[in-house]
């Protein structure tokens, strides 16, 4: 079984009362991630997670490229230790 790695999932579940459409990310077709936050009604593209700004749409990439060819060890090590570098 494997799990699938869903970095703001937490956040939204935290703070699903105060959730209402603030933030999301996607990943492409081609697996970059990219983080968006709601102006004035619509979604601008923006360069970092709003839950936690040190993750960069480059790492958010980097992150589901790692979590392809990596086991859930390694690749749950890795987050943990660049997190706590942050």
């Amino acid at each position: 079984m494997q799990k699938g790695f869903e970095p703001g999932s937490a956040f939204y579940i935290a703070r699903a009362a105060e959730m209402e459409a603030i933030d999301y990310e996607e990943v492409t077709a081609d697996g970059r991630v990219s983080f968006f936050r709601l102006e004035e009604e619509k979604y601008v593209e923006i360069s970092s997670s709003v839950a936690f700004p040190p993750l960069t749409a480059e790492m958010a990439t980097k992150f589901v490229e790692d979590r392809k060819r990596l086991d859930n060890i390694v690749f749950d090590r890795l987050v943990r230790d660049w997190a706590h570098r942050q």
